[in-house]
């Protein structure tokens, strides 16, 4: 779908979900640069506490592959995001909140996600995504910014 231009002059929320942050590193793609290649916007990178705490939870409890994918991705997530405490933010689960924070901020954020119940649910709610494109190698917008 190509690259995404700004018709604004805001900075926009990249909300990045724990799928897309562990499959950076199964996949041994740099999902910051292919974020500068698709998003031509303003932009921060900001993950929920709740994903960093799924995170946490895939370290303590899966296996040592997953383990040490996990340590990559929190060390990643935690030097190139913005932490947002989402405790505050209504829902039961991480996709919950991150609809409902993208909706609090609707107008000025892009989730990246390859949760493809998730990326339904926002494109529904006009939320424009990013998604990685497994023939491409490489991350797609899923819909036009607002």
């Amino acid at each position: 779908m190509g690259t995404v231009s700004s018709r604004t002059s805001h900075r926009y929320f990249i909300v990045l979900d724990t799928n897309m942050v562990m499959l950076a590193v199964a996949e041994g793609i740099d999902v910051f640069d292919e974020f500068e290649r698709v998003l031509e916007v303003p932009h921060e990178y900001v993950i929920l506490r709740s994903s960093i705490d799924e995170l946490e939870r895939l370290i303590r409890e899966k296996g040592p592959k997953v383990r040490r994918q996990a340590l990559l991705a929190l060390e990643i997530a935690k030097s190139r995001c913005k932490v947002i405490d989402d405790s505050s933010i209504p829902g039961s689960g991480v996709d919950e909140k991150i609809v409902n924070f993208a909706l609090a901020n609707k107008g000025r954020v892009v989730v990246a996600t390859n949760d493809t119940r998730l990326r339904k649910r926002l494109r529904e709610l006009s939320i424009p995504t990013v998604y990685f494109r497994a023939e491409r190698r490489g991350l797609e917008i899923d819909t036009e910014l607002y």
